[in-house]
């Protein structure tokens, strides 16, 4: 996937189902003085906006594999998601909030998102708070919607556990993708395997949000 963090045509992956980026900080309680970790943080827009509420770009780190990462001003990390907690920036900290905006879908069930939450429980403070959302459900669809303006035209198809999408805006152009559906059951499994009973799902008409406390910290 070849598009930079930093341009507008990386939104054409995400126009149907981005919402407020402080929705998660927001979910998670997160404050100024907290710590946060910005996992697959691409456009920057979690961070900015945490620096934009009164964050110190200092209690930031923002991981992100694709190098155009957006420059946010705070410490950024190259690694991909569900290794980035052995580079020696994440592995010294702990962190009160971690967030992973619209990420999860790019990552396999068994090889991605198990690890990748055991990974979430050991970065956590006691009681520090992981957010992250996805897709409520893939559907067959084409059609045409607005999001902040644009004009976009929507083709999607679900095919044994995978979404094959198409985007088109007559601004940005055309990208095509495929990612995966972990279904809600799926990831409450794996997740409440490493956070216990601290786990709560809010449901929105086009997204879930998971929403994880470190009740038992792995020390």
């Amino acid at each position: 996937m070849d598009l930079s963090c930093t341009t507008d045509k990386y939104d054409l992956l995400y126009a149907r189902w981005l919402e407020n980026p402080g929705k998660l900080l927001d979910l998670a309680g997160w404050k100024p003085g907290m710590t946060l970790l910005d996992v697959c943080g691409g456009t920057g827009a979690v961070t900015r906006e945490a620096l934009r509420r009164g964050a110190k770009p200092e209690d930031i780190v923002l991981v992100d594999i694709n190098p155009r990462a957006a420059d946010t001003g705070v410490k950024q990390v190259k690694r991909d998601a569900v290794d980035a907690w052995w580079h020696d920036d994440i592995t010294k900290r702990r962190f009160d909030v971690i967030v992973c905006r619209q990420a999860i879908t790019y990552l396999p069930l068994q090889a991605g998102p198990v690890d990748l939450f055991l990974g979430m429980k050991w970065l956590l403070k006691p009681n520090g708070i992981f957010v992250f959302n996805t897709f409520a459900k893939p559907r067959w669809s084409l059609k045409p919607y607005h999001y902040e303006g644009r004009l976009y035209i929507e083709a999607s198809a679900w095919f044994r556990g995978q979404v094959w999408h198409l985007q088109w805006c007559p601004n940005l152009g055309a990208n095509w993708t495929r990612f995966f559906w972990h279904r809600k059951e799926h990831l409450l499994e794996s997740l409440i395997k490493y956070f216990n009973n601290g786990v709560d799902v809010i449901e929105t008409d086009r997204s879930l949000y998971f929403r994880c406390r470190n009740v038992t910290h792995v020390p």
